[in-house]
């Protein structure tokens, strides 16, 4: 603060003000919509304890205290264990004396807080047998990340929802690499729903609601992109200003952490750890861009800087975003992809933090991974090399102590070992415990096999669930009136929770006995042949794992890929020996005109045909493994047994639909391994999933009834015990999954 000359020399202050218009009361800080709905629902169970437990008093003394702590100890379920925490039981004490004080103006003397707080970690944990468990918090290293991006680009098959499915997963990707660069909290980069509702309470006495905030998360505005000469070499350089860290508002400019991301590494990297892979095409699909339409453009544009050479500018080109877009966040919400449909929403941290844990644990992590992990993981790392007023300005800190009380790994950094017999230490074993490597396992099953799943489907509780959701369904179907069907619709949503929760956990528990039973392989094996009909998603699983640069040729083509995923819209897809040209059929007509589940059908039907009258056997056939059209009889014969001498490479038998098209045959496993019938019916395909089930069906009945239970597919060629058996093998190894509630079988 500057005290003005005048009154530093003995000048004074002339205008008063009036005593009386102030009073002595004390404020509090506002409280938050859904904190003050804790309180209320805190105070409702206290007061029902009240009510029923004779003897108790409010406000509660230390006995009301103790009871009521053990009343809740007992009521509620552990998320880690089955008991709760013994942290989670004091979390409800301190909520309890917060409403108190908020709601009732009842302020709980400290001696009754101690002795209540100590009640809990003693007498209550060994009584109730209170868990002192704690969630795994292990911090996300350089590997881990790469075994993520890894899985996203060339092994996953999840398709996200939406017009443009895949801007979705090349958002996830840019947000990762900048949580991993900034070591930003999820809410920072995402829109929390906390920092909204307080900025909603900020706003509610603006006399202009216009002037509120559209996002309160990364928006064009906070970047800046350039070209400039670093050490000689030109590159792209983005900075990045937090706006959004903890107590912000409290903050200056000055005082808020600013990030800058550059092109060129100074060691070959894989290509998906480069930000501006993914922030380039995204903002260029956006048109985001001022002065440039294409992603190519600016990159051209470079090429040209870099032939004139280095002048006495160090900053090369500003690359400046549209004014209209400023106010438009760069990850936004799956609905709301196309940026001319934006309404200036953000998508949310816990939507995104839920994409990133169910990324890790489909490759392969057994605990979760969310934005924190990539947070402790950039801390720790810039802990030794950097000074505390660094670290602190990198984390967004305001206390020095936050770093060791909470991100500080228990794993020390001093090599004990190393020190005491004074040799040369090591540091690889440390990062290794510190990262997710303990608790990665390439081979974590991602789904239930299929004797565990009949098993599940067959619990009493599980039966009762399916039960009540197939009889909401019907009800709401029958329902006429809106509110109603939206109360039926709502707990039709609650019934699948309550199954999918206990799918999860029994998945889970599967996972900790880990029996070495079959691992199914479903997901990871789809992308195998999805791929097929993606060409960007083939071309990017190839070139994203490599260590090329930016501006390489291979480098154009991934950005190229990833801005036309960013602006793609599949309905149909088509391999290339089926492909329309020019959006026409062979026949002539336009594929357009046709409903999109039926446009595959027709071209597949006029290729055929077209292909059968130009050969000599009138026969044409179509090979979905090879992308291949043969309508010659004996080639054909020939083709099928090339694929039988190959058997390993057919084991999964099922049908692959994608988008409106199938991109993958089914095959009978058992007629693959007669070989009586001839290599043409040995390989028949099936493109209609009920007849291939009523086919496989025949030969299960067939062999039950012979009482042979031997599987005929060639890789395989497996003897088992009885009809529940193969039944099992089929569903884990061939992917044979009939319609649920189809009768199976007897065992015998």
């Amino acid at each position: 603060m500057t005290i003005p000359v005048a009154i530093m020399r003995g000048g004074k202050f002339h205008k008063k003000v009036i005593l009386a218009e102030h009073d002595g009361l004390t404020i509090q800080r506002p409280v938050l919509p859904e904190t003050e709905q804790e309180y209320k629902d805190v105070l409702r169970i206290f007061d029902q304890f009240v009510e029923d437990h004779p003897g108790t008093v409010t406000p509660p003394d230390i006995q009301t205290f103790k009871a009521f702590m053990e009343y809740i100890s007992i009521n509620i379920e552990g998320r880690i264990e089955e008991r709760p925490t013994v942290g989670t039981v004091d979390r409800w004490r301190r909520c309890l004396q917060s409403a108190l004080r908020q709601q009732r103006g009842f302020i709980t003397p400290g001696h009754v807080k101690t002795t209540v707080q100590q009640y809990i970690k003693t007498v209550l944990k060994q009584k109730i047998s209170l868990s002192e468990a704690q969630r795994e918090k292990g911090g996300l290293s350089p590997n881990d990340l790469a075994i993520l991006m890894t899985q996203l680009w060339c092994q996953d098959s999840l398709e996200y929802r939406g017009r443009y499915p895949d801007r979705t997963r090349i958002q996830l990707s840019a947000a990762l690499l900048l949580y991993c660069f900034t070591s930003a909290r999820a809410g920072e980069v995402h829109e929390s729903t906390r920092r909204r509702k307080r900025a909603q309470l900020r706003m509610e006495n603006m006399p202009d609601k216009s002037q509120s905030p559209r996002a309160l998360a990364a928006c064009y505005k906070h970047f800046q992109l350039t070209l400039e000469w670093v050490d000689g070499d030109l590159m792209f350089v983005l900075q990045y200003q937090r706006k959004f860290v903890k107590r912000g508002e409290e903050r200056t400019e000055w005082d808020l952490p600013v990030h800058l991301f550059y092109e060129v590494y100074s060691e070959k990297l894989p290509l998906f750890f480069n930000l501006l892979v993914f922030f380039l095409p995204m903002a260029s699909a956006d048109g985001a861009f001022r002065d440039y339409d294409r992603v190519t453009d600016i990159i051209d544009e470079a090429e040209t800087i870099a032939r004139i050479g280095p002048t006495e500018a160090k900053i090369a080109r500003t690359i400046y975003f549209k004014e209209s877009v400023l106010e438009t966040p760069v990850f936004r919400q799956y609905t709301e992809c196309d940026v001319n449909e934006s309404t200036g929403k953000s998508r949310g941290a816990d939507a995104f933090s839920k994409q990133c844990v169910n990324l890790g644990h489909r490759s392969g992590f057994r605990i979760n991974i969310n934005a924190g992990a990539s947070r402790r993981w950039a801390l720790q790392e810039a802990d030794p090399g950097h000074s505390q007023t660094a670290r602190m300005k990198f984390a967004g800190h305001f206390d020095a102590n936050t770093f060791s009380k909470w991100y500080a790994h228990p794993i020390s950094d001093v090599d004990g070992l190393a020190t005491f017999l004074n040799i040369p230490g090591r540091t690889a074993h440390i990062k290794n415990h510190r990262s997710m490597a303990v608790h990665y396992d390439p081979h974590m099953l991602q789904s239930l096999p299929a004797k565990q799943m009949f098993e599940f489907e067959a619990r009493d509780d599980i039966r009762k669930l399916t039960a009540d959701i197939k009889n909401s369904r019907v009800e709401f179907l029958r329902e006429n009136d809106d509110s109603k069907k939206q109360l039926l619709l709502n707990r039709r949503r609650q019934l699948e929770t309550q199954k999918s929760r206990a799918y999860h956990n029994e998945l889970a528990r599967l996972r900790k006995a880990d029996t070495g039973g079959p691992k199914n392989k479903f997901q990871e094996t789809l992308f195998h042949y999805h791929r097929r009909v993606m060409p960007e998603r083939h071309s990017l699983a190839e070139i994203l794992p490599t260590s090329v640069e930016l501006r390489s040729s291979d480098g154009r083509k991934a950005l190229y890929a990833l801005e036309a995923l960013c602006l793609q819209e599949r309905r149909v897809v088509y391999q290339s020996a089926l492909a329309p040209k020019e959006g026409k059929c062979v026949c002539g007509e336009k594929v357009s005109w046709y409903q999109p589940h039926k446009q595959w059908p027709h071209v597949f039907k006029c290729y055929g045909g077209i292909l059968a009258r130009m050969g000599p056997d009138c026969f044409a056939k179509y090979c979905f493994e090879c992308d291949f059209w043969c309508n010659e009889r004996a080639k054909w014969s020939a083709h099928c047994q090339e694929h039988l001498d190959k058997p390993e490479e057919l084991l999964r038998c099922d049908l692959i639909m994608f988008h409106n098209a199938p991109v993958k045959a089914a095959f009978c496993p058992f007629c693959m391994g007669d070989s009586s019938l001839g290599p043409i019916r040995q390989m028949k395909q099936f493109l209609h999933s009920p007849t291939w089930w009523k086919h496989v069906e025949s030969h299960l009945e067939q062999k039950s009834r012979a009482k042979d239970f031997h599987c005929c597919h060639p890789a395989c060629d497996i003897q088992l015990d009885s009809a529940k058996a193969l039944r099992f093998h089929l569903e884990d190894v061939h992917y044979y999954k009939p319609p649920r509630g189809r009768k199976r079988p007897s065992e015998d």
